[in-house]
């Protein structure tokens, strides 16, 4: 099995990546620092399209609620965006997907993290 671990030089997803190696071929897009541009969409479903992985465990995200509320074209980039394009690309490339989230959750009139603002 061929996992993709997304966020991978983040305190979670390097600790998976330990974990995983031993048992699975892993790739990873950084592990001391980063080693993809998140940022390009385009540049996600290269990746996608040219690893194939079995499994994504998405470990990328903006957490920090000060960068999130200070930031918010950046944060909904990364947290919502890109989620949005991998799981465009899930029903053709056929991978299974295992997202992580956190406490903070946000209505549609407050903050731009909703159910509605994540529709995809």
């Amino acid at each position: 099995m061929k996992i993709l671990i997304l966020g991978s030089s983040g305190i979670l997803g390097k600790r998976l990546y330990i974990s995983l190696k031993k048992h699975y071929r892993i790739v990873h897009t950084g592990l001391t620092k980063r080693k993809f541009n998140f940022e390009k969409t385009e540049e996600i479903k290269k990746l996608l399209l040219k690893e194939k992985p079995s499994l994504i465990i998405n470990c990328l995200a903006i957490a920090d609620i000060k960068i999130c509320e200070t930031n918010r074209k950046y944060s909904n980039l990364i947290n919502v965006k890109i989620l949005k394009e991998i799981l465009k690309l899930k029903k053709s490339l056929n991978f299974s997907f295992i997202q992580f989230s956190t406490d903070q959750m946000y209505d549609n009139k407050t903050n731009l993290y909703s159910k509605e603002s994540f529709n995809p």
